[in-house]
């Protein structure tokens, strides 16, 4: 990520005028009345790169796909999680509907563990009425460890066993062939005992088998004296077990993966892995399987040419390229407060941004106060503020790049949350209060829905582009308008994660 220190500072605006609307006194200004106003419009010249100012980092919407799938959420992966003991640990949460917010029963939920690569699959368990699922999970089981626990001593054609508890024993001699020529003892031992090999003149093989794990040596008897030919003359005795130990969240990774049997929601995979040795709970939304009303074939997006799906729209207006893109969709702060900038407004300016404002709040069937509202005061975005700060402001084509409108989001990087954006219209190419309201309306649409790739399709208010083309449509269309109610209802996630 291009991080280049910008300051974009805004002057504070007096509003003058007649009349009292919405509690401000406002007058809807011309350009000719706004001349003296241009050397504070430089002050609001987008951003053409990803920057970062203080805690917030502001992206350009062209640059949102690539900032959402580089950026590494603060996590702290190297933190020790002590564990020497078996002990249970908790995943849980709930599935809702991304479109209704209502939860989701009988949805099939598996754990898969990571180490790092995955390495088990645990369930699944189902989701109940309130689409509630748990999984209790006991212990993390580690790598192997060995252990001496005694010694094995070849004396002289003897063997002196040391075990520090019962052990059975068995000894077998071989010739050098590799054929059995007796079986010298067969019993179990405690503490330690000396064992006469019995080895015959010449070479043999000495097999020693004690619970199940082998000691091989090579014996010569030349008739006076007793040795060892090849192994050693003093072996350890190991046990293998496995043994819960302190972990890191590096080491031992789990995600979750959820599946309708019923098939009427998509099935995701999430990709968001967490500490496995951690009680941690996690809200979901599925997308339900929807049919579009304008479905769209666009032979420039060969990862789905066909886009028939609410969750085929969401991969399309994302233009996610492949399998392991992880293309991630942030966390937004509801309100959405939007602050009407009257310095350089146009003509009806002011009126065409209250209509957007009140249209997103009558037709999307979601309570007024939990979307959009208009607010008199210039908010400056902060998740603190637990509000996403918007502004409309009025610019010229000297500071859109050419562009009839540009959207800049802000998105704060230690909550890993939207918490706010610019709208710049560009009052010299936007000149009616038509297309006024459309881009508006496209810009607000694009912040819920993250979505910033063009929709070809002209029954689409996305077909409208940040550049010279303008589609038919000022408003959403039934399509578009679930796409902005999952937008504002669901948890994050990755897009690549729902499968078709």
């Amino acid at each position: 990520m291009k991080n280049t220190i910008k300051n974009i500072q805004n002057n504070i605006i007096k509003y003058i005028g007649i009349g009292i609307i919405s509690g401000l006194t406002l007058i809807n200004t011309t350009k000719a009345q706004n001349n003296t106003t241009q050397n504070n419009t430089k002050q609001h010249k987008p951003p053409t790169e990803i920057i970062q100012e203080g805690d917030n980092i502001i992206i350009p919407e062209h640059k949102l796909n690539e900032f959402m799938k580089n950026y590494k959420p603060k996590t702290n992966n190297t933190k020790k999680i002590q564990k020497t003991t078996l002990e249970e640990y908790i995943k849980d949460g709930y599935i809702t509907d991304a479109l209704t917010t209502q939860p989701i029963q009988g949805i099939e939920t598996k754990l898969v563990t990571y180490n790092p690569f995955p390495t088990d699959t645990i369930g699944p368990v189902q989701t109940n009425s309130e689409g509630y699922y748990t999984f209790t999970i006991t212990g993390i089981k580690d790598q192997k460890e060995t252990k001496n626990i005694g010694t094995i001593k070849y004396i002289n054609g003897t063997a002196k066993i040391t075990v520090n508890n019962y052990k059975k024993i068995k000894i077998t001699t071989y010739d050098i062939q590799g054929k059995e020529i007796t079986r010298t003892t067969e019993k179990e031992i405690n503490g330690t005992e000396t064992i006469n090999l019995k080895l015959p003149i010449g070479e043999t093989i000495t097999k020693i088998e004690i619970d199940n794990k082998t000691y091989t040596n090579i014996h010569i008897n030349d008739g006076k004296n007793h040795y060892v030919k090849k192994g050693k003359t003093q072996e350890q005795i190991t046990e293998t077990t496995t043994k819960t130990i302190e972990k890191t969240t590096e080491q031992l990774l789990i995600a979750r993966e959820f599946q309708d049997p019923n098939n009427q929601y998509h099935n995701y995979k999430d990709r968001d892995v967490e500490p496995y040795a951690e009680n941690i709970s996690k809200d979901f939304t599925l997308i339900p399987r929807i049919q579009l009303e304008n479905p769209i074939t666009d032979p420039e997006y060969p990862i789905i040419p066909n886009i028939n799906t609410i969750r085929d729209l969401l991969w399309y207006g994302a233009r996610v390229e492949g399998e392991w893109q992880n293309l991630q969709h942030g966390k937004t702060q509801y309100p959405i407060k939007i602050y009407i900038d009257s310095s350089n407004a146009p003509t009806g300016g002011i009126t065409s941004a209250r209509n957007i404002i009140q249209y997103f709040q009558d037709s999307l069937n979601i309570h007024p106060d939990s979307l959009i509202q208009e607010t008199p005061i210039n908010i400056e975005p902060n998740f603190n503020n637990g509000i996403s700060a918007m502004k409309i402001i009025w610019t010229d084509s000297t500071q859109t790049y050419g562009y009839n409108s540009v959207l800049t989001y802000i998105y704060s990087s230690s909550h890993s949350t939207m918490i706010g954006a610019k709208i710049y219209i560009d009052t010299n190419k936007v000149t009616t209060t038509e297309n006024i309201e459309k881009y508006i309306a496209l810009n607000i649409q694009r912040y819920i829905t993250e979505l910033v790739n063009p929709i070809n399709n002209q029954n689409y208010l996305q077909y409208t582009t940040a550049g010279n083309r303008i589609g038919p449509t000022k408003r959403p269309n039934n399509d578009e308008k679930k796409l902005i109610k999952i937008g504002r209802n669901h948890k994050p996630y990755y897009i690549n994660g729902l499968r078709p």
